[in-house]
């Protein structure tokens, strides 16, 4: 068996093998368990298990809410909530270590996460769910198993989700078995093949929309019927080339295609294909600490901006703001929301981040939200050259935003920095960091 030391930033327990000078990594193990496993692959030297026997079993583990799917969606259900916290807070320090000025070890050393204990379940607003077939010739929601991009494991819904989400994908569920059995003049193993994913999204309001994204062409003969609820469904083509849900043509839609939320006491539009924030609550206090370091004359660029979930809900507290963002339903989304707020003191402009360097000034405030790859290194040398006065540097993958602090802390000095729990019963950690020029 194999005694696990820690956990690693992607939640899995660590063990070493001095003889092999090669690291072991368990789903479904916690520190100082010892483990034995049956499933692993090898992964960039190291060797990827799923831990099934476990003996001197931790005083933080518990039994975990879903246990037929657990490790594919949540893996920290293991654990109760208060280890969590500590041990998001103990990896981020970690990740933090090569700080060296005083006054930045001292806000490190202090370093708070926010979690809404309310909402450990239930809180995202969005889920991507795969299709499996049964021996019956019947459809269900699936996920991958971990690790995998081929075995499935069929699910009702998920614990994560808004109730609002499972309870619209077990009517397109039920539609679809319906289709498959009535109208659908092909063997259903084949038909599966053919059900891509489906995506629902929800807005903290009871209220839900959804797509369908199919790898061929089918034609239904009657569609899910929508209610006070489900506000919206649509069915998409999606390139079978492309792994991702990418929408390359519109098949068929009813009802909204975008959903409403209040954030902040700001009314916020975004749609299917748009990116919003998964957990609304916890999100609304990280908007609160941003807006303690905006300012009345500040100059705002919004990057990765979004249909303007951070910069449009405090544009009370600044003077001006460019929000910046690549994906075109976004950017509709975000002219709408200016537009229905009455906002006259932002504008939007559809382009690459990187490619729009020119418009950094040193009088400049830079909000930055990226996808989880963190900063192209394009804006980096940007941000270096031009060193505008404060960065407000939001971030889901706080190891991609600890890798961008290594290159702009020669120019900049860490004022302000908070974990926020986005994502319960998952590794994941979302994290705030401000930083100002010229501060030592």
């Amino acid at each position: 068996m194999y005694k696990v030391v820690k956990l690693d930033h992607k939640g899995r327990g660590i063990y070493f093998d001095s003889n092999s000078k090669k690291k072991f990594l368990f789903w479904n193990a916690l520190p100082g368990e010892q483990v034995s496993y049956t499933y692993s692959k090898n992964k960039k030297g190291n060797k990827i298990c799923i831990a099934n026997k476990i003996k001197n079993r931790s005083k933080d583990r518990i039994k975990p809410l879903e246990p037929d799917h657990y490790i594919s969606c949540s893996p920290w259900q293991i654990m109760n909530f208060d280890f969590e916290s500590k041990i998001k807070k103990k990896i981020a320090k970690e990740k933090l270590k090569f700080i060296k000025n005083s006054r930045e070890k001292n806000l490190i050393s202090n370093l708070q996460i926010y979690s809404n204990g309310l909402s450990q379940f239930a809180y995202r607003n969005k889920i991507e769910f795969s299709f499996y077939i049964d021996d019956q010739d019947k459809l269900h929601l699936a996920f991958f198993r971990r690790g995998t991009h081929k075995s499935k494991i069929p699910i009702k819904g998920c614990q994560l989700a808004e109730g609002v989400i499972n309870q619209s994908a077990g009517i397109i569920v039920d539609w679809l078995n319906s289709e498959i059995k009535t109208h659908l003049n092909t063997k259903q193993k084949q038909i599966g093949r053919y059900f891509k994913t489906l995506i629902l999204r929800s807005n903290n309001q009871n209220e839900c929309i959804a797509a369908l994204y199919l790898r061929k062409k089918i034609s239904f003969k009657s569609f899910p019927k929508l209610n006070s609820s489900f506000l919206g469904f649509h069915i998409y083509y999606s390139d079978p080339k492309s792994p991702a849900s990418v929408p390359t043509k519109i098949l068929y839609s009813n009802g909204q295609n975008y959903l409403e939320a209040s954030i902040n006491k700001t009314k916020l539009q975004f749609g299917i294909n748009s990116f919003f924030q998964i957990n609304i609550p916890v999100f609304e206090q990280a908007l609160k600490d941003i807006s303690q370091f905006l300012h009345k004359d500040d100059h705002i660029i919004d990057l990765y901006s979004g249909v303007g979930a951070i910069s449009l809900p405090n544009n009370k507290s600044y003077k001006e703001c460019i929000l910046v963002e690549i994906n075109k339903e976004a950017i509709k989304y975000a002219n709408l929301n200016i537009e229905n707020n009455n906002i006259s003191n932002c504008r939007t402009i559809l382009a690459p981040c990187r490619e729009v360097v020119e418009l950094f000034h040193k009088k400049h405030t830079v909000i930055l939200d990226p996808p989880r790859e963190g900063l192209h290194k394009k804006v980096v040398k940007s941000i270096l050259n031009i060193k505008p006065k404060k960065i407000i540097y939001l971030s889901c993958n706080i190891n991609s935003q600890i890798s961008d602090l290594k290159k702009l802390e020669t120019a900049y000095g860490i004022t302000f920095i908070k974990l926020y729990n986005f994502f319960p019963r998952t590794p994941h950690i979302e994290s705030l960091i401000i930083l100002e020029k010229g501060i030592v």
